[in-house]
Formats: structure tokens, sequence, C-alpha cells
């Protein structure tokens, strides 16, 4: 998480958190056949 802060510059880890937040039902029609 702090490399995607860096590059986001975001100074909290809290902030770069809300990106990294996974629609498991969106992610779960994708990797399912």
């Amino acid at each position: 998480m702090k490399e995607i802060a860096d590059i986001l510059r975001h100074r909290s880890l809290d902030t770069s958190a809300i990106y990294a937040k996974v629609d498991l039902s969106n992610l779960a029609a994708v990797a399912l056949p």
C-alpha cells in the first residue's frame, strides 16, 4: 500500500485504501466462467 500511496501522492494510507476496495460481485463475474 505504501508504494501505491507514493504513486498517488497521498499523505495517508487511509486515503489510498479507498482506491484498493474490491467489488467482490463484479470480480466474481469476471473471474468465474
